[in-house]
């Protein structure tokens, strides 16, 4: 491969009609990611060596121009702004959080606006488009995963109980 160009550019335009779409993104401090689609077979080292060199390039000049319109991020979040927090519900109370197939979370997603996932056994993360919408989904939460019963078990004491179902 003697005769070679390499463009770029931020818009992928090159993206449908080059041999290599090559991206890459990072910080002042260096690179943070790398894609590359090779079309090819037997790509020169040197052609992806100088894809990098002009990709750091560039990649100083953006951070540059972007740095003039702001140099660090704001001190407040907008009132809009997504929020992503994290919620521990015990072992216990996990079956009725998720619900029967499923059903409370997506029934939680669809009224709130909010996304759930599972991190651990007892952790789920959840991000909300809106803080509002946070609130509405901590409220949803609460009802659910609120104790029914205003006394805790003791271990080893005897209850006296009617059996209503057996499954």
């Amino acid at each position: 491969m003697e005769d070679y160009r390499i463009l770029t550019d931020i818009l992928g335009i090159e993206d449908y009609f080059g041999d290599m779409d090559f991206k890459m993104a990072g910080t002042s401090k260096g690179i943070t990611a790398l894609q590359a689609d090779i079309k090819i077979p037997g790509l020169p080292l040197k052609v992806v060596m100088e894809a990098i060199q002009q990709a750091s390039v560039a990649k100083k000049e953006i951070l540059q121009i972007m740095n003039k319109k702001i140099a660090k991020p704001r001190e407040n979040r907008k009132e809009n702004s997504p929020v992503i927090e994290t919620v521990q519900v015990p072992l216990s109370k996990r079956t009725r959080f998720v619900g029967p197939g499923g059903y409370n979370l997506k029934k939680l997603q669809a009224e709130t606006g909010v996304t759930v996932s599972q991190l651990d056994e007892e952790i789920f993360s959840v991000f909300a488009p809106t803080p509002s919408a946070m609130q509405e989904a901590r409220e949803f939460i609460s009802d659910l995963c609120k104790d029914d019963q205003d006394f805790q078990l003791e271990f080893g004491a005897i209850y006296t109980a009617t059996i209503t179902e057996i499954r």
